[in-house]
């Protein structure tokens, strides 16, 4: 593993050779006397020691049948990979197994079954085990899951060497910039983590996510990815750049929230755009389609105006979404120094986000107050 990371600082500790039933412990769960009922149950109340979802990892949807088929894999003493913990400051941070870990703990308290026909040989007798919970396994069965030994390799290291450790793991392939990003754990990159995952404002309206309004691919974080970049913009109006390095140091900043306070504004903004994208009858929502339509909300609340009508708003939108990505439009940018002229797709993707004045430039130049059901704003 470590030639893989040779430009990177990570220390392997001595490994172990740790039973389940102590990995479960770690995870929050072991046997205790239920009173009530005169049994020993299984409870998953004590503090983790390990934290089993650092926010470079993806979500965990694992079916039924692949966590049905770990328990066989114990069970016919089917060798399972190493898992990999980090050494931090009194937990231990599972960068690959997870997923193991997570189903073993499940299936212990008793969360799924075995499949309805199924009967494994446990020291070279069958046992009878058809759609039964772990509590109704026989003892011998119980005990093969929780003695069974998986070798925990454990190792120190910073976050995004950490970061790219589990993605050479699990890929074998180099990390995204949005993957990368993902380790980074200032305050700002916290915050828009917990956006992403549908938390809402202080008035908890704009839970865009959970309310089915887009539909990003979360496994490859889009939805980080848009919202960093919206974020980014209404930090930084006049900024050149809403992608590549630019982004790296917005999420890398630790003192940005302190410095540039602009979460207020742009959880209002995300809002609106949650009310306009509710009245839009399609509700598969690209990227590029919600940063702009975000851009153009931020823009023009900026300027005075704010939405009377959210119901117009969107159908002139996508009137004017429809438009702009006609192949004959292009826009006249005499003060750029790459081109004269672009399309809408130039500026809607990669590039675009190299140009932000102009990819703003070619949105706005369709809104209009009259259409756009705005009013402008009274101040008092």
């Amino acid at each position: 593993m470590a030639v893989f990371l040779n430009k990177t600082k990570i220390t392997f500790l001595k490994d172990e050779q740790l039973p389940i039933e102590s990995i479960l412990r770690s995870f929050g769960t072991q046997k205790q006397f239920d009173k009530q009922h005169q049994v020993m149950k299984w409870y998953c109340e004590l503090e983790r020691q390990l934290d089993d979802a650092p926010p470079y990892q993806r979500e965990d949807k694992a079916d039924l049948i692949w966590r049905q088929g770990i328990i066989n894999s114990l069970l016919v003493d089917i060798p399972f990979p190493d898992l990999y913990w980090r050494v931090i400051v009194d937990v231990w941070e599972v960068v690959d197994g997870g997923h193991r870990i997570r189903t073993v703990n499940m299936f212990v308290l008793d969360l799924f079954p075995l499949p309805k026909k199924y009967r494994p040989v446990v020291n070279g007798k069958v046992y009878k085990c058809d759609g039964l919970y772990f509590s109704q396994c026989p003892q011998i069965v119980q005990d093969k899951i929780l003695y069974s030994n998986w070798r925990v390799q454990k190792f120190e290291a910073d976050d995004k060497t950490t970061a790219r450790m589990f993605h050479i793991i699990n890929n074998g392939n180099e990390m995204t910039p949005q993957e990368d990003r993902q380790a980074v754990r200032t305050e700002l990159a916290n915050f828009i983590r917990e956006t992403a995952r549908g938390v809402a404002n202080k008035d908890n309206q704009h839970i865009i996510f959970q309310q089915q309004l887009v539909d990003f691919k979360r496994a490859k974080f889009d939805w980080d990815s848009a919202l960093a970049q919206c974020a980014l913009f209404e930090s930084k109006p006049d900024c050149n750049s809403i992608v590549g390095k630019e982004l790296d140091k917005f999420y890398e900043d630790v003192t940005y929230f302190n410095e540039v306070p602009f979460r207020e504004q742009f959880e209002s903004n995300l809002d609106d755009v949650a009310k306009i994208l509710k009245h839009k009858a399609d509700n598969r929502v690209t990227k590029n389609y919600f940063v702009n339509l975000y851009m153009c909300v931020s823009t023009h609340k900026r300027n005075g105006f704010i939405i009377d009508d959210y119901s117009k708003w969107a159908n002139q939108w996508f009137i004017d979404e429809t438009e702009r990505k006609k192949p004959s439009h292009q826009l006249d940018i005499t003060n750029s120094k790459s081109l004269s002229f672009c399309l809408y797709k130039q500026l809607t993707g990669m590039e675009g986000g190299k140009r932000i004045k102009d990819r703003v430039d070619l949105i706005m130049s369709y809104w209009k107050v009259d259409t756009y059901g705005c009013v402008e704003e009274i101040l008092v």
